[in-house]
């Protein structure tokens, strides 16, 4: 194999195992956006939602981060991640097809809980599916892959949706998710069993304390420690953005939804480069040092985001956010898979998983609170302001654990 595709993403995908589960992941991702496009339109559109059902949406949609997800991550260490992998695309094809027949909040509601629930067990499997199928040499390569995958269905799915909606209605959108989910499901019956490290490595302890390894095995190792605390001051930065990025678009540069929409498709494009260069990045200086230094372009851009006085000046913007969130994800997530011990790997990217979904939920709302008293563009001055605070924290810590270093 050539030494540049061997560095690059693609040396991953000569491994049939990660092939099917990559494309498995590719197809679900491009359906969820369908789906979320469907549901913009019921909701916003037809019901002319306020308020109280969007937050009511939204809040059953976060609540399995908290309720099930550590539940999910104990699930995942003890059972075979192949069956995990397919009962939850299979179960999630199913809710899928309620939410096209679903024409009553509660059920909106309740459909939203049981398809976040079961995708708490879908993606730290995932991620340990990835951990075991791949060499550690060629981890960065795998998730950049799985995340450029992610970013080009929020290009391409808002488009595909758009048009399904407009030949065919909603419904259609709907139920296009739940073959993607369907066809997902058999794609991973081609995976090995994977079965579970856990069942063979430790006795099977109680259910708090399994509950509790997640959440001591980060704090107290050093590595994930620091990754987590990055991943979650970066998405919690974007959280931030995607609230306030479009009330900027509506009011500061005059955006149509058009020119909306194409500040979200160059957010996701530059996510695709950002996952594509974070390899090159992490081979030659370290995941770590990279995740680190990535808080402070984040910083940097989201100012450009808040000054940004033309239309064209955001797209730069949008960019250069999307870049730093392309970096961060793929070096977050290999650094969490490589300071691992395989055996709780589920339980530890459970509770990584959660944590970085909250935090990215209550700094929009957050920032979505104070741009009602203050400018939008000062919200994210001091967002920028306290990710910079949180960077050099982060820093500082790591020089002065290198300084206490033996030798």
């Amino acid at each position: 194999m050539p030494r540049s595709l061997h560095r690059s993403g693609f040396a991953a995908l000569a491994d049939r195992r990660f092939a099917v589960l990559f494309g498995a992941h590719a197809v679900s991702n491009l359906g969820d956006w369908l789906a979320f496009m469907a549901l913009y339109q019921r909701v916003a559109l037809e019901w002319q939602a306020g308020p109280a059902l969007v937050g009511a949406l939204g809040a059953a949609y976060l609540a399995p981060l908290a309720l099930v997800a550590p539940f999910a991550g104990v699930v995942v260490d003890h059972t075979p991640l192949r069956r995990i992998l397919i009962g939850a695309d299979l179960g999630r094809a199913l809710l899928v097809l309620g939410l096209a027949t679903a024409h009553h909040p509660a059920a909106l509601c309740g459909l939203l809980f049981a398809l976040q629930s079961l995708g708490c067990f879908f993606n730290p499997a995932q991620t340990a599916a990835v951990a075991r199928l791949i060499p550690a040499d060629q981890l960065l390569g795998a998730n950049a892959l799985t995340t450029q995958a992610a970013h080009v269905s929020k290009i391409l799915g808002p488009a595909i949706a758009g048009v399904l909606v407009a030949a065919f209605g909603a419904t259609s959108c709907f139920v296009a998710d739940a073959v993607s989910f369907a066809a997902s499901g058999l794609f991973l019956c081609l995976l090995p069993a994977l079965a579970p490290i856990a069942a063979r490595v430790e006795s099977r302890p109680k259910l708090g304390r399994e509950l509790r390894t997640g959440i001591e095995t980060i704090v107290h190792h050093p590595g994930l420690r620091r990754t987590v605390a990055a991943a979650l001051a970066g998405v919690g930065s974007m959280g931030a953005w995607l609230a306030l990025f479009g009330p900027m678009a509506r009011d500061r540069w005059q955006a149509d939804a058009r020119w909306t929409g194409f500040l979200v498709s160059s957010l996701g494009a530059g996510a695709v480069c950002g996952a594509a260069a974070a390899v090159v990045l992490a081979r030659r200086h370290g995941a770590m040092h990279v995740l680190q230094a990535s808080l402070y372009g984040l910083a940097a851009a989201l100012v450009a985001g808040a000054l940004a006085a033309s239309r064209t000046q955001a797209v730069g913007a949008s960019v250069a956010i999307g870049i730093v969130l392309g970096v961060i994800l793929v070096c977050a997530t290999t650094l969490l898979q490589t300071h691992t011990p395989p055996a709780v790997l589920g339980r530890v990217s459970s509770v990584a998983l959660a944590a970085v979904g909250l935090a990215e939920a209550m700094c929009a709302v957050a920032a979505g609170g104070a741009a009602r008293v203050v400018p939008a563009s000062s919200v994210l001055l001091a967002a920028a302001g306290l990710l910079l605070v949180l960077a050099l924290g982060l820093s500082l810590r790591r020089v002065r654990t290198a300084a206490a270093a033996p030798g």
